[in-house]
């Protein structure tokens, strides 16, 4: 049990190629719960973001910037 990814997409028509993933958090006994695995902790997404990029890693992936506060840009305006 724990996050389960239900979905993953990759965006490759950006300026930076980045993919997004979709988890749902289940608790060890099978319920929804987010706050068992973030407990309030704004770091913890963070966190997983860590681990997704180590272990993507080999496949030649990298880590988006820590604390970035890029926003997204328009197809139109791109």
């Amino acid at each position: 049990r724990g996050l389960r990814f239900v979905k993953a997409v990759i965006h490759l028509d950006e300026k930076t190629p980045h993919i997004v993933a979709y988890a749902v958090p289940f608790d060890p006994d099978g319920k929804l719960n987010a706050k068992y695995h973030y407990g309030g902790n704004k770091w913890r997404m963070g966190e997983h973001q860590d681990e997704f990029a180590e272990v993507m890693e080999p496949l030649g992936l990298e880590r988006g910037i820590k604390g970035s506060q890029a926003e997204h840009q328009s197809i139109q305006k791109y």
